[in-house]
């Protein structure tokens, strides 16, 4: 019996996919060959290294071809994965989230553009808080790091606009 191509059709016929032998040059990667590529985890890396060195401007085309032609579906798994790994939140608590805001910033009302909200969350706890624009996200971080609270901060602001200290300069 021959080998499937793809190898997730073949776990999921139940055709065995490895020879059994054991590599002795990777036996830390468990050194179980694969009858497909007949190397081990460690030697079809090592095989895939030597072939880049050997023509890396051909590679490097190739990387940026297949970037350009998946560009958006890149973009947004760099985007959700990176929303889970900073504040916990899966796509689909995102998707929620944006849609009981109606797409608008918890702070300003404004529009969120597209999937663009950031996620504001508490730095100690964890907590998500909302969704924000992100000029009212860079906003309340500088408020934060101000070392006012956000009320002290607001009368400050409106005090100062009030009463500008070029104003009695005169």
């Amino acid at each position: 019996m021959s080998l499937p191509r793809d190898p997730r059709s073949a776990i999921a016929s139940g055709v065995k996919r490895y020879v059994g032998a054991v590599c002795p040059e990777h036996p830390e990667l468990g050194g179980e060959r694969n009858a497909r590529s007949r190397g081990c985890i460690g030697c079809n890396r090592a095989r895939m290294q030597r072939k880049r060195a050997a023509k890396p401007e051909f590679y490097r085309e190739q990387s940026r071809a297949s970037y350009l032609k998946n560009r958006e579906k890149h973009l947004e798994k760099t985007r959700v994965s990176g929303r889970l790994r900073r504040t916990g939140m899966d796509d689909a608590t995102y998707k929620l989230l944006f849609a009981m805001q109606d797409g608008k910033c918890a702070i300003c009302f404004r529009g969120i553009a597209g999937r663009t909200g950031h996620a504001d969350h508490c730095h100690e706890t964890g907590e998500v808080r909302g969704l924000l624009c992100s000029t009212c996200n860079q906003a309340e971080g500088l408020i934060r790091r101000s070392g006012f609270s956000a009320y002290e901060f607001g009368k400050r602001l409106m005090a100062y606009l009030e009463y500008p200290p070029a104003r009695y300069l005169e």
